[in-house]
């Protein structure tokens, strides 16, 4: 999440993948392939959304506008977790760590390596971790 809109999350990228007509499933597809990034400059999903049909009326390549999208999405999470001071031993949770491109996007943003959760579904992690804390709730395990 960030602090201004969905433009740092999963929303955001649906809504785009909407916009150029892509299963959201192939997004990472389209990062991967040749060519240089689109700049996307706008903070607001429904501004990019307009930047991106602009730019996909312009004949500009899909793989380009894609590379943009995801680099501008890891540019704005990026900013707030180096706001944390995080450095290391980052964890990409939600749905959105199912998509490589976001991934290596953060990846080079941050210049650290985004690990993995093996064997879990990422979209489950804050289900999982919730499910965590109130069984230690209700066990008298509660830190809080």
């Amino acid at each position: 999440m960030n602090d201004k809109c969905a433009a740092g999350t999963g929303r955001f990228l649906e809504a785009m993948a909407r916009s150029m007509e892509i299963p959201i499933e192939r997004m990472e597809d389209y990062y991967f392939r040749q060519g240089e990034p689109c700049t996307i400059t706008s903070m607001c999903s429904v501004f990019a959304e307009s930047e991106v049909i602009n730019l996909i009326n312009e004949g500009v390549e899909p793989g380009r506008i894609v590379k943009g999208l995801l680099l501008s999405l890891a540019g704005r999470v990026s900013a707030l977790t180096l706001r944390l001071g995080v450095i290391e031993d980052v964890v990409l949770t939600g749905g959105v760590a199912k998509n490589r491109g976001v991934r290596e996007a953060l990846e080079k943003k941050l210049g650290t390596r985004i690990k993995a959760l093996d064997g879990t579904d990422p979209q489950l992690a804050g289900a999982l971790g919730a499910a965590l804390i109130a069984a230690d709730f209700a066990a008298g395990r509660s830190s809080g």
